[in-house]
C-alpha cells in the first residue's frame, strides 16, 4: 500500500484507467486510426485536403491497452467488464484538421471501445466468448448479449453499439401458458409519454416460458413478434415494466418505474365517466362521450345522413348516436376512440383489461369492450375414422377422376387438372375425399392447401379435420397446420398425414428466400379458388415447387388441383386459357354431370335437392349515366367504376326502396329468415345495415375493411339466428357457408354471371346439403342508360326455370 503511488508513477497498474490524453496508440489498434482518416477524407470529397494535417482526439484516453490482447482468457475477461465500466470508453474522439473553420470534425469510437470490439470475451456456460458473439440480429451467443445488455453500463453499451445490439429476441414465438393479449398502453398507460408511437397498437401477452420457431428455449425475459410483446411471468410488475421497458430501450429511474405503476385516470375522467353512466339510454352515453353532434355526424355514412336528413325532423344529437349505435353497434366507442382522450380511454378495444373497466365505468355493457381475436392453434391432430354420408353419384364420378391423377400409370398432363362445381354442390369434400382414398392406395407425401383469405383457409381445415374423423386412413393420424394469421411455421413430421392450409400471402412471404424444409415433401398442391391462380403471386409459387418445368413422369412428381365453382376469366379469352393451360386442359368433373352447360348443371342439381329452388323477383332500381372513362371502363371490365357506384349508392329513394322491400316482402311474408344482401358500397353496406337496426332488424354490415374477429363473430351470429340480415360488401363472394340462407338481395350492378354465381351462391345450398328447399333472390334492376350490357341475373334463366 505505501508504493502504490510510486508504482502509478512507473506507469504500473492493476487494471485498465482514466489517463491524460497521450500520442501513444497500441500498434493493433494503429490500423483503426488510420481507417478512421480513411472515412473522414471520404466524407469530405470532392475536397482534399492533406493527410498530414489531421489527428483523432479525444479529451482523455483509457490505458493500459497494450496489454489488452495478450492477457490469458479469464484476465480478458475481467479486463473488458473493467473498461466497459469506465465511462472514458463511450467518451466521443474526433477526427479533425488543422483549419476545423473549414473542415468540422467528425465524431468517432474510442480506442478503448475498439479495443472491446476486438478483444473483448464474456465467460459463459460455453467457455469464453468474443464480444462479437452477441452481436447481429441472429447473435451466435444469446448468453453475451444478455450480458452486455446487463451490464451496469448496458445504456452506454447500447448506445455505443447501435442497431447491432439488439435488445430481446424478435421473430416468431411460441408462447407457454399465455394470458390473453392486453394492449400494452392498457397495461401501463404512463408508457405513453415514454415510447409514443412505438407502443402504439402493441399488445402485452404474459406467459409462463417462451420457445423459439424450432421449439427452443428463449433466453429473453422479453421477446416481440410482431405487435406483440412476450414477457415471461415475473414475481413483481416492477420487474415486469422494467423488463418491457428494456425491450423498448428505455432505461428509467427507480422513480420514474413508480410513476408508470401508479398512473390512473385523472380525477376529471372519473367525474366524467360517472357523469355519463348515470344517464339513461346507451344514445344518451354515447352523445355525453363524444361530447359533440358534429363529431358524432363526422363517422356516419353519407349515404345514411343522406337519407336521415330527407326526414321532416330535424336530426338531434340522439338522433345522430342513435344512428352511429345503428351503424357500429356495440363498436361505436372504437370507432370515435379519437374523441375520448378526455376521458382517458383505452388505446385497444379488444375485449379485455382496460377496455372492460372503461365500458363498465361508463355504464356500457362488456361487449362494448369489443371483441377478442380467438387465438388458433397451429395445427390440429385428428383421429379417424368415425362416419361419412357417402357421396353423391355426381360427387363419387369427379372423385374417381381424381383418383386417376394419383396413379404411378398416369401420364404427367394428366397429374393437374381443375374440379368445377357450382357453389353449395361440395367440390371441398370431394376433393378431401379423394384424395383420403389416394392416401388409403398407397399416396406418401404432404399436401399444401392454398387459399387466399382467412374464412377460405379455415374452412379447409375445418373440411379436413371433419372428413378425417369419418374416412381417414385407420390406424394413421392426420396434422392440418395452419399457416397464415402469424402463424409459426410447421415443424417437418414423420408417421402421419400431413396437410399444410397457407394463405397464397403468407407463404409468398415466407418462401422468397427459397423453398423451406417444411414444404419439401409437398407432393400436392390444391389451390382453392383456383379461377384466380393466374395471378403472379400464384405463378411464383408453382415455380419455387418446379410446378411450371416440362417433367417425364415419374414415381413422387407433385400434382396439382385447382378448385372452383367458376372455370374461366370473366370474359376474357386470354386469361381464360392461360387458366385451362395451367391445369392441364384436364377438367376432373368431366362426365360428373349429364351436361357441361352450366345452366343444365345447376337445373340437376336442383332436381336433386343438393341446391336449392330459387324465386326471382325484381326490385325497381335507378337510372345512370356514365361519363366516357367510366362507360370505358364497364366495357372493358364488366364492372362497375366506384365513382358510378357511390352516386347508386346516395341514390335515397334506390335505398328506401331495398330497406322497405326487405320489410314487407322479406320479413312480412317469410319472416325472420337468415338474410344476405350485397350493397353498393361499404357505406351503402353500413347504411343499409343501420336503417334496418332502426326497423327493429337485428342487422349487421360487414366488408373487406372489417376485422377479421368481427367479422368471425358476426358470422357465427348469423348462422347461430342472433342476427337476421348480413349486409356485406366486397367479402362472402366465396368460402362463407350459411346454409340456412333462405333470402338474398343483389343490391349492386353485376355484369359477370361468374360474380352472380358466386354470390347467390351463398343462398343456394338445398335440403340434401343442409340447405333449404328454395330461396328468394331479389335483384335491384338498375339501369345504365348509355351502357348495352345487361345485369347477369337477366342472362341466367334456366336458374329461375
Amino acid at each position: 500500500q505505501p508504493h502504490l503511488s510510486v508504482l502509478d508513477r512507473a506507469g504500473l497498474a492493476d487494471g485498465p484507467r482514466q489517463v491524460e490524453m497521450s500520442a501513444h496508440t497500441p500498434a493493433y489498434l494503429a490500423d483503426y486510426i488510420e481507417a478512421c482518416v480513411d472515412d473522414y477524407l471520404r466524407s469530405l470529397r470532392p475536397s482534399r485536403p492533406q493527410r498530414n494535417r489531421l489527428s483523432v482526439f479525444g479529451h482523455v484516453e483509457v490505458a493500459p491497452l497494450e496489454v489488452f490482447p495478450q492477457l490469458p482468457q479469464p484476465a480478458r475477461a475481467r479486463f473488458t467488464s473493467a473498461l466497459l465500466a469506465l465511462e472514458a470508453t463511450f467518451d466521443a474522439w474526433h477526427v479533425k484538421h488543422e483549419t476545423v473553420r473549414t473542415y468540422h470534425p467528425m465524431e468517432v469510437q474510442t480506442l478503448a471501445f475498439e479495443a472491446v470490439r476486438r478483444c473483448g470475451l464474456v465467460e459463459t456456460a460455453d467457455g469464453y466468448r468474443p464480444i462479437t458473439d452477441g452481436l447481429g440480429e441472429r447473435p451466435k451467443s444469446r448468453e453475451v448479449q444478455q450480458w452486455l445488455l446487463r451490464h451496469p453500463q448496458a445504456k452506454l453499451i447500447r448506445q455505443a453499439f447501435g442497431d447491432e445490439l439488439q435488445v430481446g429476441h424478435v421473430g416468431p414465438v411460441t408462447a407457454v401458458g399465455e394470458d390473453e393479449p392486453i394492449g400494452l398502453l392498457d397495461r401501463w398507460p404512463g408508457l405513453r409519454l415514454h415510447l409514443g408511437a412505438a407502443a402504439e397498437g402493441a399488445e402485452l401477452i404474459r406467459c409462463d416460458d417462451l420457445r423459439d420457431e424450432r421449439g427452443g428455449r428463449i433466453l429473453w425475459e422479453v421477446a416481440a413478434d410482431g405487435d406483440a410483446v412476450y414477457l415471461r411471468r415475473q414475481e413483481e410488475e416492477r420487474t415486469e415494466l422494467a423488463l418491457v421497458c428494456g425491450h423498448f430501450g428505455l432505461d428509467l429511474e427507480e422513480a420514474e418505474l413508480d410513476r408508470i405503476l401508479a398512473h390512473a385516470t385523472t380525477a376529471m375522467a372519473d367525474r366524467e365517466r360517472r357523469r355519463i353512466q348515470a344517464l339513461d339510454t346507451d344514445a344518451e352515453k354515447l352523445l355525453a362521450a363524444v361530447q359533440a353532434p358534429g363529431l358524432l355526424r363526422s363517422k356516419l355514412p353519407v349515404e345514411l345522413l343522406d337519407v336521415l336528413e330527407t326526414r321532416p325532423q330535424p336530426l338531434t344529437g340522439v338522433d345522430l348516436a342513435e344512428a352511429a349505435i345503428a351503424t357500429y353497434h356495440t363498436g361505436a366507442l372504437k370507432a370515435y376512440r379519437e374523441y375520448l382522450s378526455h376521458l382517458d380511454a383505452p388505446r385497444q378495444f379488444a375485449g379485455r383489461g382496460g377496455a372492460l373497466k372503461f365500458v363498465r365505468d361508463l355504464g356500457f355493457s362488456d361487449d362494448w369492450a369489443g371483441t377478442p381475436t380467438p387465438k388458433r392453434t397451429p395445427f390440429e391432430e385428428v383421429d379417424g375414422p368415425q362416419s361419412f354420408p357417402p357421396l353423391h353419384d355426381y360427387q363419387r364420378r369427379a372423385a374417381n377422376n381424381l383418383l386417376h391423377a394419383f396413379t404411378d400409370e398416369t401420364p404427367a398432363a394428366d397429374r393437374r387438372g381443375m374440379l368445377s362445381m357450382p357453389t353449395g354442390s361440395g367440390k371441398t369434400r370431394v376433393a378431401v375425399k379423394a384424395i383420403i382414398e389416394a392416401m388409403e392406395r398407397g399416396f406418401r407425401g404432404d399436401v399444401l392447401w392454398v387459399a387466399d383469405r382467412d374464412e377460405l383457409c379455415e374452412q379447409a381445415v375445418e373440411d379436413w379435420q371433419r372428413s378425417w374423423r369419418a374416412v381417414g386412413v385407420a390406424g394413421r393420424p392426420l396434422r392440418v397446420s395452419r399457416l397464415w394469421g402469424g402463424q409459426q411455421n410447421p415443424e417437418p413430421i414423420k408417421n402421419a398425414a400431413n396437410v399444410i392450409v397457407a394463405s397464397i400471402q403468407t407463404l409468398h412471404a415466407r418462401t422468397g428466400g427459397g423453398l423451406p424444409d417444411y414444404l419439401e415433401n409437398v407432393r400436392l398442391l390444391v389451390i382453392d379458388e383456383a379461377h384466380a391462380s393466374i395471378a403472379p403471386i400464384y405463378t411464383e409459387l408453382l415455380a419455387r415447387l418446379g410446378l411450371l418445368e416440362r417433367r417425364r413422369s415419374r414415381r413422387g412428381e407433385m400434382r396439382l388441383i385447382g378448385l372452383t365453382a367458376t372455370p374461366y376469366r370473366g370474359t376474357s379469352q386470354e386469361e381464360t386459357r392461360r387458366l385451362t393451360q395451367r391445369y392441364g386442359g384436364n377438367r376432373f368433373d368431366a362426365g360428373a354431370f349429364a351436361s357441361d352447360d352450366p345452366e343444365d348443371v345447376i337445373a340437376e342439381l336442383q332436381s336433386m335437392g343438393v341446391l336449392a329452388q330459387a324465386d326471382q323477383e325484381e326490385i325497381p332500381g335507378s337510372d345512370l349515366e356514365l361519363s366516357e372513362e367510366e362507360l370505358e371502363r364497364v366495357q372493358r371490365l364488366r364492372l362497375l367504376p366506384d365513382g358510378a357506384a357511390d352516386r347508386l349508392a346516395r341514390n335515397v329513394e334506390r335505398t328506401n326502396r331495398i330497406v322497405n322491400t326487405y320489410v314487407e316482402q322479406v320479413r312480412g311474408q317469410l319472416g325472420a329468415v337468415p338474410t344476405l344482401i350485397f350493397a353498393t358500397t361499404v357505406g351503402h353496406a353500413e347504411t343499409v345495415a343501420a336503417l334496418l337496426q332502426m326497423h327493429g332488424i337485428a342487422a349487421r354490415a360487414v366488408s373487406g375493411s372489417t376485422d377479421t374477429a368481427i367479422r368471425r363473430a358476426v358470422v357465427e351470429q348469423f348462422r347461430s339466428g342472433e342476427i337476421d340480415v348480413l349486409v356485406n360488401y366486397g367479402v362472402f363472394r366465396e368460402g362463407f357457408d350459411a346454409p340456412k340462407t333462405q333470402a338474398i338481395i343483389v343490391a349492386r350492378p353485376v355484369y359477370s354471371p361468374n360474380l352472380y354465381f358466386q354470390m347467390i351462391g351463398r343462398g343456394l345450398r338445398g335440403p340434401r346439403n343442409g340447405g333449404s328447399e328454395r330461396c328468394l333472390i331479389l335483384n335491384v334492376a338498375d339501369n345504365i342508360l348509355n351502357y348495352e350490357g345487361k345485369l347477369a341475373y337477366t342472362e341466367i334463366q334456366g336458374l329461375w326455370d
